[in-house]
């Protein structure tokens, strides 16, 4: 009996081992920055290579910094996506990160509450969406220049004097274009 349960013993011991590899291999080798924050202190307990590279701060300059070194969100904005992420146990915003050289990154953040070690904590998943965000504002900036130019075609068929061309021009510009 003391010998099934001793059996029992090393393989749930075991089982926890290839548990932890397999959490620690996916989260050290992963290609997207992630984070493991503490909520109640806002602080980054770890930090995956991913994270280092993106941010530009090495694993253990990032692990024990405030998350607020990060995150450009006032404290108060900060503190309640952390309790809102707990209290759901999961979380998704967008937002800006500060990288270490001062520039600033949009960001959409995916996270989930996890128990590591008896204590609750939040695994932050990063994704860069700067690049993806200007270009959506570039074909916005273009959809109103097209439409604009569109308008104006439109003015310059229908007009039947110079007079009568300017105020539907302006009109096309402000209207189609948000140029004020």
């Amino acid at each position: 009996s003391q010998l099934v349960a001793q059996q029992r013993w090393s393989e749930a011991e075991a089982q926890l081992r290839q548990s932890e590899q397999r959490y620690r291999a996916l989260f050290s080798e992963s290609s997207v920055p992630m984070l493991v924050i503490d909520p109640s202190q806002s602080l980054i307990v770890d930090a995956n290579g991913a994270a280092s590279s993106f941010y530009g701060w090495p694993v253990a300059e990032l692990c024990g910094q405030p998350v607020s070194q990060i995150a450009s969100l006032p404290p108060d904005e900060l503190r309640a996506a952390l309790d809102l992420t707990v209290a759901s146990s999961r979380g998704h915003f967008t937002t800006r990160h500060q990288m270490r050289d001062g520039e600033l990154r949009d960001v959409e953040v995916f996270s989930a509450v996890i128990t590591m070690e008896n204590q609750r904590r939040v695994v932050a998943i990063v994704t860069d969406i700067t690049a993806r965000l200007q270009a959506e504002r570039k074909a916005e900036q273009l959809s109103r220049m097209y439409l604009t130019l569109s308008r104006c075609n439109e003015a310059i068929a229908r007009s039947e004097s110079a007079d009568e061309l300017f105020p539907l021009i302006c009109a096309a510009a402000v209207d189609a274009g948000g140029f004020d």
